[in-house]
Formats: structure tokens, sequence, C-alpha cells
């Protein structure tokens, strides 16, 4: 593997996961290929993930100890254990933690405006999706986050701030079409999807 062919999509057969590929790429080569070293890697990276959420539940809250019992039932719950301690599952641990950064930048953007904060989010999002194909959903989060906490059911109710939401949100609606295209071209050459009769149906949502 060389990192020069994250961008040829016919070499891809089974899942587009660049970041993941990228990782694992540099890990060999830095931890000399120790699955000791690989393996706290991943815990060190739930505990910033439990750090983040805490930050997230303390913005959305207002309140620390609301982020802290969010960000500490968050650490020690047993259905992570699998996510957290298998180093094949790193994709989920490094997706959440981008999109848990997006969702943040987001509603910093929506409360205090400037462009590089609705960029970060925007990069940071796509980010996550070039991890794991579960970070789709990031997008409906952010949504969900920004109605419930942010000013999104503001903008809905005034009629005159319809356009401007609605150019909020493209840049993200792009990237997750261009993403759903690249990851639907590829998964279509995938036995896994071939061969366990995937379908898109209402089950999906």
């Amino acid at each position: 593997f060389h990192p020069s062919q994250l961008f040829n999509l016919d070499l891809f057969d089974h899942f587009y996961r660049p970041v993941v590929e990228l990782y694992f790429w540099a890990a060999v080569r830095w931890f000399d290929g120790s699955p000791r070293i690989m393996h706290v890697s991943i815990v060190v990276l739930h505990m910033i993930n439990a750090i983040l959420l805490m930050a997230l539940g303390r913005r959305i809250s207002g309140n620390i100890r609301y982020g802290f019992h969010a960000a500490l039932f968050f650490a020690v719950m047993p259905g992570y254990v699998e996510a957290v301690a298998w180093v094949g599952a790193l994709a989920e641990a490094v997706g959440a933690f981008f999109g848990m950064s997006a969702i943040y930048c987001w509603l910093e953007f929506r409360r205090t405006g400037g462009v590089w904060r609705a960029a970060a989010a925007a990069l940071l999002y796509a980010v996550a999706l070039l991890t794991h194909e579960s970070s789709v959903v990031f997008i409906a989060l952010i949504g969900l986050a920004d109605l419930a906490f942010g000013t999104a059911w503001t903008d809905m109710r005034s009629p005159g701030r319809w356009p401007r939401l609605v150019g909020n949100y493209l840049p993200l609606a792009l990237l997750t079409l261009c993403y759903l295209w690249i990851d639907i071209t590829i998964n279509t050459r995938s036995y896994l999807v071939a061969e366990g009769h995937y379908r898109l149906g209402w089950h999906a949502v």
C-alpha cells in the first residue's frame, strides 16, 4: 500500500476508508507493527473522545457537571468495548473524534458566526466520512444539535432566514452526496454487498 493509491478508486473493491488506510500505513512504520502500542493508541483516543464529549456536553448544556457525567458514561459504557479493544475497529473511534469535533465547530459557527468555523466543521465532517461509513449519520446529528441547541429553530420560523439556513447546510449536503457516490460505486464491487443481498430500503432508516 502507498498513499498515492488512495486517489485511484479502481483499486478499491471493499470499503473506502482512506483515513484508516493512512493510519495503519503510518502506524506500522512508527510503531514497528507493535500490537501493544496500537492498542494503547486506541485507548488513548477513546479517552480523548470522552474529553471532547465533555466539552460538547458543556457547550450544549452550559453545565460542566452535565458534560462530565455524559463523558464518564460514554467512557465506561461496556457496549463500546469491542470498538476500543479491537485494533480493527479503529475507524469507529477516529470517526467519532472527527464527527464530534464537527458538531462542536458547527454549533460555534451558528452561535457566533465566522466562515472559518463553518469551513472547519465541513472539513472535520469530510474527514469523518472518509474514516467509516457510519459517519454519514453525523450530518443528521449536526442538524439535530443545531435544532435543539443552536439557532436552526429560530431560522426555520423566520421565512427571511430560510435561504441563509439552506446555504449554510449546502456544503455539508454536497459533501454527503459526493461521499455516497464514491461509497456506493466501490461497495457495489464488494462481495459483502453482492453476496449479502444488500438493498436500499426503509430498513436502513
